[in-house]
């Protein structure tokens, strides 16, 4: 008997020993990730741009004592230069060139004549700019005399 109990001992430790052992199965999976992409579109509006002093502006100037008013342009550019072109009472166009400024709707500026009888004479002038009206209006002075007047020009399109 005792020989039966070993026999039985020794199937159950190895019925045991393959019974605790366990079979693996590998699955292979594949999976396909879509990505979400998010398309944001912007649209621009473009507006006209504010109005602004620089350009080519088209009217005329009085002085005191002569008869009628003359023809007078400003071309004032983005860096603060200042081309004139003016028809002088004697009948001749001068041209002269110097520089501008604005502050808020303050517009100042100083320039010499280049050519005629009145080169190197200087004029320098104050005045109020509207950007609404697209005017320059305002009062010059020839440096060194007691000669003033008034100017108005208009913006040109």
């Amino acid at each position: 008997m005792r020989k039966n109990l070993i026999h039985l001992s020794i199937i159950m430790v190895i019925a045991a020993t393959f019974a605790s052992q366990s079979c693996t199965k590998t699955t292979i999976r594949t999976v396909t990730v879509t990505d979400t992409i998010k398309v944001t579109v912007n649209d621009t509006i473009l507006q006209n741009p504010p109005p602004t002093i620089v350009g080519f502006w088209v009217g005329s100037y009085k002085v005191p004592g002569y008869p009628d008013s003359a023809f007078l342009s400003f071309d004032l550019r983005p860096d603060s230069v200042l081309l004139v072109d003016g028809l002088g009472f004697d009948g001749v166009t001068y041209y002269s060139e110097g520089t501008y400024s604005l502050s808020g709707t303050s517009f100042s500026y100083i320039f010499t004549t280049l050519n005629g009888s009145n080169t190197g004479v200087m004029e320098t002038g104050t005045g109020t700019y509207s950007a609404g009206a697209g005017t320059l209006i305002g009062a010059l002075q020839i440096s060194g005399t007691s000669v003033t007047g008034t100017f108005s020009l208009t913006k040109s399109p």
